[in-house]
């Protein structure tokens, strides 16, 4: 992950909630990429000067009903290391690695190659502005 330097606040999201925040930014995750819930707390920060803990990010993307997550490639979060977080065992973990498998992206024993499939938080910043 890259060291980024705080940007501007756009006037544009001002009036947006965190969760209405943490949704755009995880909508411009693109498809074959993952990110972190610290990357989307990073960025956050930066963008929107808001500071959430990577638990807090988390916590309100499950907070997402089920058709929210129908329009939203919340599949595309995961933990830094690379793994599927342990609250998310189960069909709803199971479902996570098949959509990201279904992506291109490689899951081998449980684990996702941060290095081959990070998106750079520049790319998301970029389409934030």
């Amino acid at each position: 992950m890259d060291n980024i330097q705080p940007n501007h606040i756009d006037t544009k999201h001002s009036e947006l909630s965190n969760k209405e925040i943490i949704r755009l930014i995880v909508n411009r995750i693109p498809k074959g990429k993952v990110a972190s819930y610290g990357q989307i707390s990073t960025i956050m920060n930066q963008e929107f000067k808001i500071f959430l803990r990577a638990q807090v990010v988390g916590w309100i993307l499950n907070t997402f009903k089920d058709q929210e997550l129908d329009t939203l490639p919340w599949c595309r979060v995961v933990a830094k290391t690379g793994s599927i977080p342990l609250l998310k065992t189960g069909f709803k973990g199971n479902l996570q690695i098949h959509l990201l498998q279904d992506e291109g992206v490689e899951i081998n024993e449980g684990q996702i190659d941060m290095d081959k499939y990070c998106v750079d938080n520049s790319t998301i910043r970029s389409d934030l502005k």
